[in-house]
């Protein structure tokens, strides 16, 4: 009787063994048709930023090349980039310190912007804006014509924990500067350091499967104290409408004084 019962369910475990081979045949048809959209769409607003770090430290001055991926925002030629990668904070040992743990706190200085887009042999130069610090996040102006197009910020666009998202990039000139996109995943909900999703995948912009632009992925110390001495970092996704805000107020003041 019990085997009767076990042969009679084969074709339910069958069919419910196709559906959900179906489902995921279908999940990989949507994902790469979401890649091929936002490829085609948004590629040309990523573009490679290289520039000059300087560091100042024991008396030495010290000057570095640099490169770091940006994103044109808007119409205006504003250039996103994360400000951590532009001009890191870190603490160094300085046997001069005089009081605390020893060390002192060695922030480099960027400049010499060359921003490069796809398919444009000459660099354009670019001037540094402004930035913001509680995100993360750095705005550069493009001079002169040329500027590629950027991602839309108008159009509302909301992820919601548990679903996926298209990260895109671009890999460096030398090898050949093609697009390229990984997929990304919301994890939750978060308040600090500001109201945000948590989220696993590239930094760098966000889009939804149907191609909208949804906000721009950072790394943020959460807990700066964290775990072991070393500081708790997040990925946290900026959200599109705080992306417009923001990238308006550095539009309408133009080059403010950094804070």
């Amino acid at each position: 009787m019990i085997r009767a019962l076990s042969v009679a369910r084969l074709p339910l475990l069958v069919t419910l063994l196709g559906l959900s081979a179906a489902g995921h045949a279908a999940e990989g048809i949507d994902f790469e048709r979401a890649v091929a959209s936002v490829t085609a769409k948004a590629a040309a607003a990523v573009v490679e930023v290289r520039f000059v770090q300087t560091s100042e430290f024991g008396g030495q001055t010290r000057r570095q090349d640099s490169v770091v991926l940006g994103l044109v925002v808007g119409e205006d030629g504003l250039v996103l980039v994360p400000e951590r990668q532009l001009q890191p904070e870190f603490r160094v040992f300085d046997p001069e310190a005089t009081g605390g743990d020893g060390t002192s706190l060695l922030r480099l200085a960027a400049s010499d912007f060359r921003v490069f887009v796809a398919g444009r042999a000459e660099p354009l130069s670019a001037r540094y804006l402004s930035r913001d610090g509680d995100r993360g996040l750095a705005w550069l102006q493009l001079d002169g014509d040329g500027s590629p197009p950027g991602v839309d910020l108008a159009r509302p666009c909301e992820l919601r924990p548990g679903q996926r998202f298209v990260g895109l990039w671009r890999l460096p000139a030398r090898q050949g500067g093609a697009p390229t996109t990984a997929p990304g995943f919301v994890g939750g909900q978060t308040s600090a350091p500001f109201p945000s999703l948590s989220v696993s995948g590239p930094i760098g912009p966000a889009f939804a499967l149907d191609g909208r632009f949804c906000g721009y992925v950072v790394t943020v110390d959460v807990d700066p104290q964290g775990v072991g001495g070393r500081p708790w970092q997040e990925n946290l996704l900026v959200d599109v409408e705080t992306l417009a805000r923001l990238t308006a107020r550095v539009a309408a003041f133009g080059s403010s004084a950094p804070r």
